[in-house]
């Protein structure tokens, strides 16, 4: 599956939009301590990260191998 991955902000607002054509599919953020990037499945999930990883690069190469199993459902497709 191709994402697309639109980083917004600086500093502690840094994020990345993961997207997929038109359609949210979550967010990357720097872990609290800043060691990591977490990726949050979901438009609106701010609490519950579903992936990490110390590498970016290694985190996106998971996130669209595993999106491309269907093992983490787009949005539009929950029910």
């Amino acid at each position: 599956m191709e994402l697309g991955y639109n980083e917004i902000g600086a500093d502690h607002n840094w994020r990345i939009n993961v997207t997929h054509g038109t359609q949210d599919l979550g967010t990357i953020r720097k872990s609290a301590d800043g060691a990591r990037y977490e990726y949050y499945h979901g438009v609106r999930n701010d609490f519950c990260y579903s992936c990490d990883s110390n590498d970016l690069s290694a985190l996106k190469r998971l996130l669209s191998l595993r999106m491309g199993r269907s093992a983490m459902p787009m949005p539009a497709l929950i029910g």
